[in-house]
């Protein structure tokens, strides 16, 4: 998006190359998050095995698996946000032309 003049000029490939760059850290970061399950999940099970701690950290493992796909939606949701941002601006700008 650039101000030139009186202008507001909305650049669509800005606004999609931003949206692949946010999808791809999104499912990056959704990864990650896979990858920390796998270890507190190993940990559960084989290291830390009684007690309150044991206790605490599956019902945390637990809590964990509930938000696993949420940096994804996230990602899929803006990612379908800002690609359909230009033209959403172009549809409200028309009545001025």
């Amino acid at each position: 998006m650039a101000l030139t003049g009186k202008n507001l000029v909305v650049v669509d490939e800005y606004y999609d190359e931003i949206a692949m760059q946010i999808k791809v850290e999104c499912e990056n970061l959704n990864d990650v998050f896979d990858s920390y399950k796998r270890v507190l999940t190993e940990v559960c099970n084989n290291a830390i095995t009684e007690g309150e701690t044991s206790e605490a950290l599956r019902a945390f493992n637990n809590l964990s698996n509930k938000l696993s796909e949420i940096p994804k939606k996230i990602g899929n949701s803006l990612y379908l946000s800002l690609v359909a941002y230009p033209d959403a601006v172009d549809k409200a700008d028309q009545y001025l032309y």
